[in-house]
């Protein structure tokens, strides 16, 4: 109803009716037209072609620039949760010096000099603990088949 007494007042007007002259006409309020304006709005789907041979559609070109997929919280919550795990499996020693190398849970991974002051060894040290605790986790969590060589 209201798409047929939009073009008769299209017609009669010259013009586009405003949403308060349509509701006028309709006697219905002016909010209620913009619903059904809103509601009238025909939906386009994102395989419409943009190119005569099809190759390139609607959906190729719509970026969602920033946005995340829905689950990302989700998937950094697993992250988070699998390397709790993982990392429960060394010392002390070796967690913590894994996490400040690599920066986990710190605003930036921190050199060997920093963490060999800190704890009072030798940054050959850290870096044995640091090879030897990553040998641990690659030999827990490799693949069967990383093992043979596919």
């Amino acid at each position: 109803q209201l798409h047929k007494v939009s073009l008769r007042m299209h017609q009669s007007l010259g013009r586009t009716p405003s949403q308060s002259e349509l509701a006028r006409e309709m006697e219905a309020n002016p909010s209620r037209i913009g619903e059904l304006r809103a509601l009238a709005t025909r939906e386009i789907s994102t395989d419409v072609p943009l190119v005569e041979d099809g190759s390139v559609t609607l959906g190729d070109s719509l970026d969602a620039g920033d946005q995340m997929a829905p689950d990302h919280p989700m998937s950094d919550r697993d992250r988070q949760r699998t390397l709790k795990s993982m990392l429960s499996e060394l010392n002390d020693r070796e967690k913590d010096i894994l996490s400040r190398r690599y920066g986990l849970g710190l605003p930036e991974p921190e050199t060997l000099q920093v963490i060999s002051d800190d704890l009072g060894i030798s940054r050959e040290r850290v870096r044995q603990i640091e090879k030897t605790a990553l040998k641990k986790l690659q030999s827990r969590y490799e693949s069967p088949e990383d093992a043979f060589g596919a």
